[in-house]
């Protein structure tokens, strides 16, 4: 499985990304060179003791990039792992209304059908 760590650098105004996979013969960080590869690194208690991370982007705008990354993520049909709960929550939440609002109507209409039409008048 595919993994990612930051780590903050606070006196450079930077935050590292470390995407990473364990594979049975070794930990492997993602590098862009000529084209996109992952190294094996020699495996440490955490993967941001590598010497260099996959990239790096100014801490400033950092939720920014995130957003865009996940936007242009969801145009092309990925679905962010961490969005699909939420997703099954909002589902169950409208079908829960749906049926209240069954409930409601249904108690309505036979309340005024018990008492009459003219109920109150």
């Amino acid at each position: 499985m595919i993994r990612v760590k930051t780590e903050s650098f606070d006196y450079e105004g930077a935050v590292r990304f470390f995407i990473y996979e364990s594979r049975p013969d070794g930990l492997y960080i993602l590098y862009f060179k000529d084209r996109v590869v992952f190294e094996k690194v020699a495996e440490r208690d955490c993967v941001v003791d590598s010497p260099e991370p996959t990239f790096m982007i100014p801490a400033k705008i950092a939720v920014e990039v995130q957003r865009a990354l996940v936007d242009g993520l969801s145009e092309k049909g990925f679905i962010p792992a961490s969005t699909e709960g939420v997703r099954g929550k909002l589902e169950a939440t409208e079908r829960h209304l749906e049926d209240m609002r069954g409930l409601v109507k249904l108690w309505t209409t036979a309340t005024v059908t018990q008492k009459g039409p003219d109920h109150g008048k």
